[in-house]
């Protein structure tokens, strides 16, 4: 499917190192900030295991948004589950940031769902997440693993 800013989605081809390493950096890399008062030394290995174990169960999906004209061109991902409104993660680059592509994948993966619920909670995803239907429940991460 191609969105309105000609941003095409695709899942996460495990076998990819790449596309894997992506999701893995982007989320561990642009998270580090946010994660209260975890000391750094700590985050990454904590932080680390808590993504593999909530991408790698049962129902969980993670979409790729990409560059149609160049198809390795990852622009963004986000992290689900597929039988629930429930978004763990979303991550847009800073150069597509305020470009919809933020906007075009959360519908992508919205499909009509009217509301959701995500589980990582930053300044900039509370301001995104909540006007479009975002309820912030953090304990879902924990009930699921």
């Amino acid at each position: 499917m191609m969105s309105s800013t000609g941003v095409k989605f695709r899942e996460l081809n495990w076998d990819d190192k790449s596309e894997v390493g992506f999701v893995y950096k982007s989320w561990l890399n642009s998270y580090k900030n946010h994660a209260d008062v975890i000391p750094y030394s700590m985050y990454r290995k904590l932080y680390q295991a808590i993504v593999d174990r909530i991408l790698k169960r049962d129902g969980a999906c993670v979409v790729l948004a990409y560059n149609p004209a160049e198809p390795d061109q990852l622009l963004g991902f986000a992290a689900i589950e597929r039988n629930s409104p429930t978004l763990h993660y979303m991550y847009v680059k800073d150069d597509f940031r305020q470009k919809g592509v933020g906007s075009d994948l959360l519908e992508y993966i919205l499909r009509d769902e009217c509301s959701f619920n995500f589980t990582f909670s930053t300044a900039m995803g509370r301001k995104f997440f909540r006007p479009r239907g975002g309820k912030y429940k953090p304990r879902l991460v924990r009930n699921e693993l």
